[in-house]
């Protein structure tokens, strides 16, 4: 629920290729399970929804194997 006229702000962790599933890596018990989406796939779900007024993408640049991923931020509106 947004008030009149607010802003919803979005971030979520994507990839150049998107999957689903447990990470072998994952130090959690029980393994967690994670969608990772494409910038274009995640942009495409909050176009469906709500007006996008900013899409970024930071890269943490670590040699780490996780960090294969990029953190994905949306500044979204009401349609």
């Amino acid at each position: 629920l947004l008030a009149d006229g607010g802003l919803f702000w979005a971030g979520t962790w994507g990839a150049r290729e998107g999957s689903e599933g447990t990470w072998e890596e994952d130090w959690y018990v029980p393994k967690r399970f994670y969608s990772i989406r494409t910038d274009d796939q995640i942009r495409g779900a909050f176009e469906a929804a709500f007006r996008v007024l900013s899409f970024e993408v930071a890269d943490p640049g670590s040699g780490d194997s996780w960090h294969r991923w990029h953190y994905q931020m949306a500044l979204l509106a009401p349609r």
